[in-house]
């Protein structure tokens, strides 16, 4: 009985390496966005499936993801899409009582080829502001205060860099189809 537990977890830790990974960029002290190796692109493989039917499952998934997608979306068919949004870049500063959201235009790249889907880095403008107030500050000059002069993200704004990754790295992790809805939920109309 234990060996035949012993088989089973060993199988799945097994499996679940070879499983599909989470796409994961990180904020860094100039205002851009590269992987934990420090590459401007992570390539994500897709076995078995054509350049044709990763394109289809990233136009679907953006379908679902934005109320209007022609307005954020440029595609040239079965080889790119590139998403080009205003977003809520969810970290706030003010004094006392008053926040402040933030916004950016970010845009990602995902080229398609048989079995991998590429993603370049997202970029933010430079220009953010805030919808409310039309206050602009530069995002550079934000970023640079999350982070020391050695280049380490300061104790005290860590949840603000973290912040900014997770609403950078959502969009593009759904588009990839790792963020689903329960499928027979929806499809049971």
């Amino acid at each position: 009985m234990k060996k035949a537990l012993f088989i089973c977890g060993f199988l799945m830790l097994v499996m679940s390496s070879f499983s599909q990974k989470e796409v994961e960029f990180f904020l860094q002290s100039n205002g851009s966005f590269l992987t934990a190796d420090s590459s401007d692109y992570v390539v994500v493989p897709f076995e078995g499936k054509t350049a044709s039917e990763l394109y289809s499952m990233v136009k679907s998934n953006a379908m679902s993801l934005y109320r209007d997608p022609k307005e954020v979306m440029s595609e040239d068919e079965n080889v790119a899409i590139k998403i080009c949004e205003l977003k809520n870049l969810d970290w706030k500063e003010g004094c006392i009582y008053a926040y402040y959201d933030y916004y950016g235009d970010c845009s990602f790249l995902f080229q398609f080829k048989d079995g991998k889907i590429k993603v370049d880095a997202p970029s933010v403008s430079n220009q953010v502001y805030d919808k409310e107030s039309k206050s602009y500050k530069s995002f550079y000059f934000h970023v640079r205060s999350l982070f020391t002069r050695e280049g380490t993200v300061k104790p005290r704004k860590l949840k603000h860099k973290l912040r900014i990754e997770d609403s950078i790295n959502y969009p593009i992790n759904y588009l990839l189809g790792f963020y689903q809805k329960n499928t027979d939920k929806d499809n049971n109309w």
